[in-house]
């Protein structure tokens, strides 16, 4: 039997984490509604970034780091970040056509 951890949501835990993911956005041209992220840290300090994004969700990237990281956001997580809203919005605009297409 597994057990699953449950995440918190980035913004209410690790909020300058979460202000430097809606600036990374907004240069995109996205909105803090277009993604899920939650946050999942171990006792030994690592923390795991989970980004969900696309259709219902499903598509994901994770990122594991240190809680430091999250706290006083570097330029790692940052990097992160800007891969993951470049993939999202790329994603988005492919869902976007296949929509248009299909009606």
């Amino acid at each position: 039997m597994t057990i699953r951890r449950m995440g918190l949501p980035l913004q209410i835990r690790y909020q300058a984490a979460y202000q430097a993911l809606v600036d990374v956005l907004k240069r995109q041209g996205l909105d803090v509604y277009d993604v899920l992220t939650t946050v999942v840290c171990a006792k030994n300090g690592t923390c795991t970034l989970d980004v969900r994004f696309g259709s219902d969700f499903y598509q994901s990237e994770q990122y594991t780091l240190a809680e430091e990281s999250l706290i006083k956001p570097d330029a790692e997580l940052i990097e992160f970040f800007e891969r993951v809203s470049s993939v999202c919005h790329d994603t988005l605009k492919a869902e976007y056509r296949t929509y248009m297409r299909n009606t």
